[in-house]
């Protein structure tokens, strides 16, 4: 029978020894969300060129809110542009933005002041401004509802192209969002130029509540983005059962059919 003492004497220092291991040895790094990868992205990437172009606003886009709200002054007209974050906390946001001159800004500080009482410009925001509209990563931003102006690093074009250039989504999304500011958004500001990514929301209404010929175009447009994304689809989807079910079954009746014959 072994001595409790030599018992003691050899484990409890082995175990001694295991704790400070265990103690010492590196943890593992928590992973973070989606939404919060994003965020990071967005503020090494898109913040410094926001700052740079003369805006004013957040500088990190920490905690649990949706909104972030910008706002520079160029001579003696105002822009803004605010980022909401999807409200079900995915890895989502679209950008909003108007602009404004004194005379409007006064005209919306008067209102403001009547139900809210002392406000200033750093407490307006895009809702309110002239030539409002949005940023998004579509080239056909044009639909009944604005539906894909948001830039979102789950989607499903974005993750193909993240794992083709080996770059986290988030990465991808806070550089495009870049190129995009810095080459049509501040173009429009700059000379009224509408690029392919922006959603003016007083062309969309004026199409599609007028009558004639535009409205009419409008909505074949609308008919044709449908059709074609039905389209593109279906093609994947028969390419997949194609691949993953006939050929697989095709090679397996092949070999029960070489197995009878032999």
């Amino acid at each position: 029978m072994v001595c409790l003492p030599l018992v003691t004497l050899i484990y409890v220092p082995a175990l001694a020894l295991v704790l400070v291991v265990y103690a010492m040895s590196p943890r593992p790094k928590k992973k973070i969300s989606k939404r919060k990868e994003l965020k990071l992205e967005l503020e090494e990437h898109f913040l410094p060129i926001l700052r740079a172009a003369g805006f004013e606003g957040p500088a990190v886009f920490a905690g649990l809110d949706d909104f972030f709200h910008f706002r520079r002054r160029r001579g003696n007209d105002y822009e803004f542009l605010t980022i909401q974050f999807d409200k079900y906390k995915g890895p989502k946001f679209r950008v909003e933005f108007s602009s404004d001159d004194s005379a409007g800004v006064t005209e919306r500080l008067g209102g403001m002041r009547t139900h809210r009482g002392p406000v200033t410009v750093d407490d307006l925001d895009v809702m309110g401004g002239k030539k409002h509209g949005f940023l998004g990563p579509s080239r056909i931003p044009y639909l009944p509802h604005p539906w894909n102006i948001w830039f979102n690093s789950r989607g499903p074009l974005c993750r193909i192209e993240g794992w083709i250039k080996r770059v986290p989504t988030g990465e991808l999304v806070a550089k495009r969002l870049a190129r995009l500011f810095s080459r049509e958004l501040e173009g429009f500001w700059r000379d009224g130029r509408v690029g392919a990514h922006l959603y003016i929301t007083e062309y969309w209404s004026g199409l599609s509540s007028g009558n004639g010929f535009m409205r009419r175009l409008a909505h074949i447009g609308v008919g044709l983005y449908y059709f074609y994304s039905l389209l593109v689809v279906g093609l994947v989807t028969l390419l997949l059962f194609v691949f993953l079910v006939v050929e697989p079954l095709a090679k397996v009746f092949g070999l029960i059919k070489g197995f009878i014959w032999k």
